[in-house]
C-alpha cells in the first residue's frame, strides 16, 4: 500500500481536517503526526534494538545504494521477520508500562 493512502486515511480523520468538513467521521485524538513518524520510529527503536543497518533498511523496503544494490538481491525476509517480532515485543514492553485508560 502506498504511503500516500495511508496519510491521506490519518489526515482526514485528524480533527483540523477540512476535507469534506460536513462528513460526520471519528476524529484521532493524537493529533499532527504522520505515517512517515511511523516509519522514522519504527527505523529508530530497531536501531535501539541492535538490529544491523542492512535489515532495518530492507524492513523500511529501502533499495541499497550503488553497486551493493545491484548485486545484493538477497530480500531478507527470515531477517525481517525476526527483527519485526522483537520490535513487537519490545512495543509490547513498552505498551505494558502505560495502562489504559477507562
Amino acid at each position: 500500500m502506498n504511503q500516500t493512502v495511508i496519510q491521506h486515511g490519518v489526515y482526514y480523520h485528524q480533527p483540523y481536517c477540512k476535507i469534506a468538513p460536513k462528513h460526520d467521521r471519528p476524529r484521532l485524538p493524537v493529533t499532527h503526526w504522520s505515517a512517515h513518524d511511523l516509519r522514522r520510529t519504527t527505523r529508530t527503536l530497531l536501531a535501539t534494538l541492535g538490529c544491523p543497518n542492512d535489515i532495518a533498511e530492507a524492513v523500511l523496503g529501502h533499495v541499497q545504494p550503488g553497486i551493493v544494490g545491484i548485486y545484493n538481491r538477497h530480500t531478507y525476509d527470515r531477517e525481517r521477520r525476526e527483527w519485526l517480532t522483537k520490535l513487537s515485543h519490545r512495543l509490547e514492553e513498552i505498551a505494558a508500562t502505560y495502562p489504559a485508560k477507562k
